[in-house]
């Protein structure tokens, strides 16, 4: 296909049928300590070769903030990019299994949101139980 295609995204029906999805609303947390991240851009199945550094600073269920240092080299990533991250636990010496997610938007001028599209068994739990622990001690 050589000509961009209109997404829409469709929320229910009206009319008749007057059905409607629920709206899940995002709540994001702050972390109480920032998670080291390296990410790489996916152009299609191929992985740029160049690896950014940042910060998992916010965290929801599905999603995240990361922020990263404004530098001449930083790349800014748009919309809808594909990215491959691993993660640097607190109390852990070696990053995660790899986690794919996608770039939603800008959240600063030095950070952006992301959704997780696939995280591994072992990095669910560590970040389910983490943003449950954020969240009850608030």
């Amino acid at each position: 296909m050589h000509q961009p295609i209109t997404i829409y995204q469709i929320g229910g029906i009206g009319g008749a049928y007057n059905l409607y999805l629920p709206k899940e609303e995002e709540v994001f947390l702050a972390l109480p300590e920032a998670i080291l991240v390296q990410y790489t851009a996916l152009d299609g199945k191929h992985i740029d070769s160049s690896k950014m550094e940042g910060k998992l600073t916010k965290l929801s269920l599905k999603a995240a903030e990361i922020s990263f240092d404004k530098t001449e080299a930083s790349v800014i990533l748009a919309p809808l990019t594909n990215l491959k991250l691993n993660l640097l636990m607190p109390n852990s010496a070696v990053f995660s299994e790899d986690i794919y997610a996608k770039v939603v938007e800008p959240a600063t001028e030095n950070s952006f949101y992301i959704h997780f599209t696939n995280k591994p068994p072992d990095v669910e739990k560590q970040l389910s139980t983490l943003y449950g622990s954020i969240k009850t001690s608030q």
